[in-house]
């Protein structure tokens, strides 16, 4: 046996067991692409704006949460709500949710008469010089003429449907934010008004869509439908494609209600999944389940 060539492990093994210390505290986390890190030292982080994790919350990492070079696919993986880095977030307000839920009061998550449409409360979720405006607009497009409570209960069909079926597009700003938020249902009663009303055959799909602003911004109806190999980018201009029934397009107060409509083509199955964006945002849902 060479002696020589295990001296260094011998060694080694001496000092260890002479109570040598021991390797420096790691740290974990996860960063807004999706990638995992392990290091030494804080300034050794590869990212900005990371989230640490304790090793035993670190999420199940997947291949495709990979970093590539383009901005794009990162900017799509950062929002992909599978991404570790936002199963994190995730999982810790799924945490609170159940910790309030199980509380002693049982407080209402609501309360107050408000909702995701109406946080403040109030007798009404549209307002009315909004409702107004809209509505002598859709009257001289194609004569669909929806009074104020009809406005409001079709809103509040598509928070009523975010329950069942989910299908929401939210924005942050670049701070983190919530700036605003687009909601899409399927209505097959207001489906037969409006295509009655367009003047449109049976097989088109009409859908309902709402955007709550949570700060002042700006809304056009810049929609791109996906399902499989199936497109569609409806004519924000084209009534028979896209129009609003509530609110105006432009700049939209904090606080502000866009309550409108979508017509896709009947190749849509409304029973799978579809991909909704709106400029460089997007949500995946299933509208009928």
């Amino acid at each position: 046996m060479d002696f020589r060539a295990s001296a260094p492990a011998l060694l080694g093994a001496l000092l260890i067991g002479a109570g040598a210390p021991a390797a420096a505290e790691t740290l974990a986390g996860l960063c807004p692409d999706g990638s995992a890190f392990v290091v030494q030292d804080r300034a050794a982080v590869p990212c900005r704006y990371a989230r640490f994790v304790e090793p035993e919350d670190m999420p199940p990492l997947r291949p495709k949460f990979l970093p590539r070079p383009y901005a794009w696919q990162l900017d799509r993986e950062a929002r992909d709500p599978d991404n570790p880095y936002n199963l994190v977030e995730r999982a810790r307000k799924i945490r609170e949710l159940r910790a309030r839920r199980s509380g002693p009061s049982g407080p209402s998550l609501v309360g107050s008469g408000a909702s995701a449409a109406n946080p403040t409360g109030g007798s009404s979720v549209i307002p009315r010089t909004a409702s107004g405006a809209a509505n002598g607009r859709v009257d001289r497009v194609f004569g669909l003429a929806l009074r104020e409570p009809e406005l409001a209960d079709l809103l509040e069909l598509v928070e009523l449907r975010q329950q069942l079926a989910p299908a929401r597009i939210e924005v942050e700003d670049a701070a983190g934010a919530a700036r605003l938020q687009i909601s899409f249902a399927y209505s097959a009663a207001f489906e037969a008004r409006a295509l009655e009303a367009l003047g449109l055959s049976d097989g088109r799909r009409v859908l309902v869509f709402s955007l709550y602003a949570l700060q002042p911004t700006e809304f056009h109806p810049n929609f791109f439908v996906i399902q499989r190999e199936i497109t569609f980018w409806p004519e924000p201009e084209d009534p028979r494609e896209v129009g609003l029934l509530a609110g105006e397009r432009g700049a939209v107060p904090a606080g502000g209600v866009v309550l409108g409509y979508l017509v896709v083509p009947d190749r849509f199955d409304l029973a799978g999944a579809i991909e909704f964006f709106w400029n460089d945002h997007h949500a995946r849902a299933q509208l009928v389940p």
